[in-house]
């Protein structure tokens, strides 16, 4: 009997813990192309001047500010973690 609630026990920590990573995934992977601010919309896209992966989304938004004129910065993706910048009006890419 005592088995059986070892593997319940392990079958549910499993479940947890593959719903919880899912769930991160889903809502940090995907990422965020418009944002709204005071009513307008922004649009985003990879930094030309960020290098490396960005692990720091305020270093991504000083240099989105500052070197390529944005109006915002941010880290995004959960694996890749790229800078993202925001510009409004958006740029015809």
């Amino acid at each position: 009997m005592g088995g059986i609630r070892k593997y319940v026990h392990i079958l549910a920590t499993f479940s947890t813990i593959l719903v919880l990573f899912v769930n991160t995934v889903v809502t940090m992977g995907v990422p965020t192309t418009a944002i709204k601010t005071a009513g307008e919309q922004a649009c985003g896209c990879r930094s030309r001047t960020w290098h490396g992966r960005c692990y720091s989304s305020s270093e991504c938004k000083r240099q989105c500010l500052y070197k390529e004129n944005a109006i915002s910065g941010r880290c995004l993706h959960l694996w890749s973690r790229h800078c993202y910048c925001y510009f409004r009006p958006c740029p015809n890419s």
